[in-house]
C-alpha cells in the first residue's frame, strides 16, 4: 500500500508500502569486507530510530524524561564507602554515562570509551550508539577444532564514514596486540542476545509511523495554506514509475478533470489480475478532527510503552487528579518501571566495576521521587499521627527520610519526651490531664527546635 498528500496542483509521498519513515538522515556505512569477522546487528535499525525521534516529538520527549529518571541529578550511592569508586563516578564521567544510558534506552544499547590513566579506568567518554557495531572474528580453535571466537566493536566516524576505529570490549579479557586497542564499556544486554535489548517502545512501531505520518501531513496543509484536498490511496503491484507518472498529470490537469488508467506492474499473459484498489480520502474537517483524535491515541500508546503518566512531559490536561489515589497508583507503576530499567544498567556496571576496580560493591542509582508522590506520602505521615497510629517521633523521622531537604535534628527529636507519645487530634491516648492547646504548643516548640537546631 502506498499513501498520497494530494494538493492542488501537487502529490507528496506520506508513508512507503512498508510503513517505514523515508529516511533523511544518511545511514552510516560499516566496512564489511575487512572485518575479517561478522557484524551483529541491533533489533531496531538505529538509523531509522534516529529518524523517528527526529520527528516524533512525543518519542523523543519520553526518552529523554525516562533517561534523566534512571539516573537522577546524577545521584548515585555505593553499598559501602569507597573512595576510589566515589572518585570515578564524578559528575562529568556520570554525565556521559547519562548519554549512553539515553542510547540505550532509545536504541536498546549505549557504549562509553574508558579512557585509563595509571592503568586504572580515569574517565568515560561517551560514543554516538548509532556508530557502532559489534563484531564477531574467529580468533583460534580448541582441541576439539571448534571456533573460539573474540568479539571487538566497530566505530564509523559520522563525518567521514571511510574513517573506522575498533575497541575492544570491557567484558571480555584479550592477548597479544589486542590488548593495544581502546576499550569501550557496552551497555546492552536483553533476553534475546547478549548484545542488545529491545527498545522500550519495540511493540508500538506503528504509533510512532502514525503519529509521525500525521505530523507531517500536518505540516504540509499549512505550507500549502491549508489547500490539502485529502489522502490517495492504491493498494496493488503498482509500476514503480507511477507516482511520477501522477504527478504529472495533476500539474497538467490543474482544476480540470483528471482521468488516469492504472495497471498492475506485471500482469500475467492469459491469467486473471487483480486490478489496483484505489481509495480517496477527502479531509474536510470533521476528517481532520478524526485525524487529530488518531494522533492523540497514537502519542498516548507512545506514553504507554514507558508506562509514563502525561503530566510527567508537562502535559496537563488530564482530567484525573493528581492528588487522588488512582493518580498515585500511575505514579507507583512508572517509577516501577524506571527501577527495572536501573536495576538491569546497575547489574551491568557493577560487573564493569568488578573486573576493573576488584570491587564488589554494587552501585544504586537514586529512585525517582516526583512531587506528588512526596505530597501524597507526607499527608499519610501526617494523617497516622493524627489518629495515633505514629507516635509524634516516629512521623518526624518518617518525614525526614521522605523530605531529607528539611535538615531536621533528629538528636532533638529523640530527647523529647513529648514526642514519643502517641495522640488521638492533639491529646495523648490513654489520659485526659491534658488539653490539646497544651500538646499542640509543645508540639510546635518541639518541631521548631529541630528544624532550626542547625542553624544555630
Amino acid at each position: 500500500m502506498k499513501s498520497y498528500i494530494i494538493k492542488r496542483n501537487n502529490i507528496t509521498p506520506l508513508v512507503n508500502k512498508a510503513m517505514k519513515i523515508d529516511l533523511e538522515i544518511k545511514p552510516l556505512s560499516f566496512d564489511t569486507e575487512t572485518l575479517k569477522g561478522e557484524l551483529i546487528q541491533p533489533t531496531m535499525d538505529p538509523d531509522s530510530v534516529r529518524e523517528m525521534t527526529n520527528k516524533s516529538g512525543t518519542l523523543s520527549d519520553c526518552i529523554n524524561a525516562f533517561s534523566e529518571d534512571i539516573i537522577l541529578k546524577g545521584v548515585v550511592t555505593f553499598k559501602d564507602a569507597d573512595e576510589e569508586l566515589e572518585n570515578f563516578y564524578t559528575d562529568e564521567n556520570l554525565l556521559e554515562l547519562f548519554y549512553a544510558i539515553k542510547d540505550y534506552i532509545k536504541h536498546g544499547y549505549g557504549v562509553c570509551e574508558v579512557i585509563y590513566k595509571d592503568n586504572k579506568p580515569y574517565s568515560l567518554k561517551q560514543i554516538p550508539a548509532y556508530t557502532c557495531r559489534p563484531v564477531r572474528r574467529e580468533t583460534s580453535r580448541d582441541s576439539q577444532g571448534n571456533s573460539v571466537y573474540s568479539y571487538y566493536v566497530q566505530q564509523v566516524d559520522p563525518n567521514q564514514s571511510s574513517k573506522k576505529q575498533e575497541f575492544r570490549v570491557s567484558r571480555y579479557d584479550y592477548d597479544g596486540d589486542d590488548v593495544n586497542l581502546p576499550e569501550v564499556l557496552w551497555l546492552g544486554k536483553g533476553e534475546e542476545s547478549d548484545w542488545y535489548d529491545k527498545p522500550i517502545f519495540f511493540s508500538k512501531y506503528n504509533d510512532i509511523v502514525l503519529d509521525v505520518a500525521i505530523s507531517i501531513l500536518d505540516v504540509e496543509n499549512i505550507e500549502s495554506g491549508n489547500l490539502i484536498t485529502g489522502v490517495l490511496t492504491f493498494a496493488g503491484d503498482i509500476d514503480e514509475d507511477f507516482e511520477e507518472e501522477l504527478e504529472k498529470e495533476i500539474s497538467e490537469t490543474g482544476n480540470g478533470v483528471l482521468t488516469l488508467i492504472v495497471r498492475n506492474k506485471n500482469p500475467i499473459p492469459g491469467q486473471d489480475s487483480k486490478p489496483p484498489l484505489i481509495n480517496f480520502n477527502k479531509l474536510d474537517r470533521d476528517n481532520g478532527e478524526t485525524l487529530a483524535t488518531k494522533q492523540k491515541t497514537a502519542q498516548d500508546m507512545i506514553l504507554q510503552s514507558f508506562k509514563m503518566p502525561p503530566t510527567r512531559l508537562g502535559r496537563l490536561d488530564d482530567k484525573e487528579s493528581m492528588n487522588s489515589n488512582k493518580s498515585q497508583n500511575v505514579w507507583d507503576i512508572y517509577t516501577g518501571t524506571v527501577s527495572t530499567s536501573q536495576m538491569i544498567l546497575q547489574l551491568m556496571i557493577n560487573e564493569f566495576n568488578k573486573k576493573k576496580f576488584e570491587k564488589n560493591n554494587p552501585i544504586t542509582f537514586a529512585k525517582p521521587s516526583f512531587y506528588d508522590e512526596t505530597s501524597e506520602k507526607s499527608k499519610e505521615i501526617r494523617e497516622d499521627a493524627k489518629v495515633g497510629l505514629l507516635a509524634y517521633d516516629e512521623a518526624i523521622k518518617a518525614l525526614s527520610d521522605l523530605q531529607p531537604e528539611l535538615a531536621i535534628d533528629l538528636s532533638r527529636v529523640e530527647n523529647d519526651p513529648a514526642l514519643k507519645e502517641r495522640y488521638y487530634n492533639g491529646k495523648i491516648l490513654g489520659q485526659d490531664n491534658e488539653n490539646e492547646t497544651e500538646v499542640l504548643d509543645r508540639l510546635d516548640e518541639s518541631l521548631n527546635d529541630a528544624k532550626f537546631s542547625q542553624q544555630e
